[in-house]
This record gives C-alpha cells, sequence and structure tokens, in this order.
C-alpha cells in the first residue's frame, strides 16, 4: 500500500502488475472470509469482519482520494466514528459474553487502526502544508 501510494517510489517492470495482483487476491480472500462468517451465521464475526471492511475502503478513500475526503471532511469523520464506536460495542459484547480472546483481539485491532489512522492523518497534513506534530 505505501508503495503504491507514496508517490516518490514507483515500481518498475512487473512488480507493479504483481503487488495490483497480491492485493487483489488479499482481498477477494478477506471478502471470502466475511461472506463464509455470514453463512455460517456467525453474527459477530460476520459484523466484525464487515465493519473491517468498511474501515480499510475509509482508509484507502482517505489516501487516494484526499481532495474528495477533504470536502466531504464532515461525512467522512461522522462514517469513521460510527464504524470504529461499532467496533468498540463489538469488543463490549464479546467481553459481556465471556469471550475474552475475541475481545481482546478486537481491541487490540482497534488500537493499532486507531494509530494507523493517527499517522495517516499526519501525513495528510503534512503533505497540505499544515503542521505535523512529532
Amino acid at each position: 500500500f505505501e508503495l503504491e501510494t507514496a508517490g516518490r517510489v514507483r515500481l518498475a517492470g512487473w512488480r507493479q502488475p504483481a503487488l495490483r495482483v497480491a492485493r487483489l487476491c488479499a482481498g477477494a480472500a478477506v471478502l471470502a472470509a466475511a461472506v463464509g462468517y455470514a453463512l455460517e451465521t456467525a453474527w459477530l464475526d460476520t459484523l466484525n469482519a464487515w465493519l473491517w471492511l468498511a474501515v480499510v475502503v475509509l482508509l484507502e478513500a482517505e489516501v487516494r482520494f484526499p481532495l474528495l475526503v477533504g470536502r466531504r471532511r464532515t461525512a467522512f469523520v461522522a462514517a469513521t466514528g460510527v464504524i470504529y464506536g461499532a467496533l468498540f460495542v463489538l469488543v463490549i459484547v464479546w467481553a459481556w459474553r465471556g469471550d475474552w480472546l475475541d475481545a481482546w483481539d478486537a481491541l487490540l485491532w482497534l488500537v493499532a487502526f486507531f494509530a494507523i489512522e493517527m499517522n495517516v492523518l499526519g501525513a495528510e497534513r503534512g503533505r497540505n502544508g499544515y503542521p505535523v506534530h512529532p
């Protein structure tokens, strides 16, 4: 992802298409898993998978289409808040059900993606001339 979006580094020859094919295969595998959870009626896992797919879509949009996201910043921030809020509710539900490992795993993912969001926002501010705090 970084190689595709950094703008400074370009992959030469077969590497760029190979990277895109690898990302497409990974995306297809994640999508298949999300559908599989639904078919197995594992509803918490299904909801979790689809919410995380939505997070990835929002991150992709934020990096690839910064002008569009900037024009719709309020809606974008609201959608992000709703999705992360729903993911946090899943942490609480898993903990309430006694599924401590699932709750812990989900909480770790939330913390990790929060750090990624802060990194993306910081990089975006740096590109647009806003100060980036170290």
